[in-house]
């Protein structure tokens, strides 16, 4: 009965190891996929030799959008009508005080403005290209992104934050 004892903790050992091993392999792989997403982010759309600052999370001020965005999509494939419901808000840098408390008065102000180009970007797209497309979401991200930093000739306008999407 001892060695059936014994066999029974190596067992749950191995066990509890292999378990370790597993969460520390899966966090790891998190925070690599974590840090990629932070860096391309930052990236102007389309501008690859421009040197992007990275920023922490207390250096981005979030700005919600109000109620998220329930819009018709284009035509797909199918040739059905789809539509998306989302959530969208905009992170700009707050690590330069003047400029970035203008910034965001400016937004906070102009919400309807915004509101109208992630509208138009978004409705731009087919139900395929965001659901069915592994990149679709972080496309349409950089997009958004890019547009509002040109409309608003800036680069302090940091990330386009996506909510789950709802389609249908």
């Amino acid at each position: 009965m001892e060695k059936g004892k014994l066999m029974m903790i190596i067992i749950i050992a191995l066990l509890v190891l292999l378990l370790g091993t597993v969460i520390g392999v899966t966090l790891y792989v998190t925070s690599l996929v974590n840090s990629r997403l932070i860096e391309t982010n930052g990236s102007n759309a389309g501008t690859d030799s421009q040197i992007v600052k990275k920023l922490e999370r207390s250096e981005i001020t979030p700005l919600s959008l109000g109620e998220p965005f329930q819009l018709n999509l284009q035509k797909g494939t199918d040739g059905k009508d789809h539509f998306i419901g989302i959530s969208v808000s905009v992170g700009y840098d707050n690590t330069q005080k003047d400029d970035s408390t203008a910034l965001g008065e400016l937004l906070a102000n102009d919400v309807f403005k915004v509101r109208s180009i992630v509208s138009a970007c978004i409705y731009s797209k087919t139900y395929d290209d965001l659901r069915y497309n592994s990149n679709g979401l972080s496309d349409l991200s950089a997009e958004i992104l890019g547009r509002l930093q040109e409309e608003y000739n800036t680069s302090l306008i940091y990330e386009v934050i996506l909510g789950d999407p709802f389609f249908q």
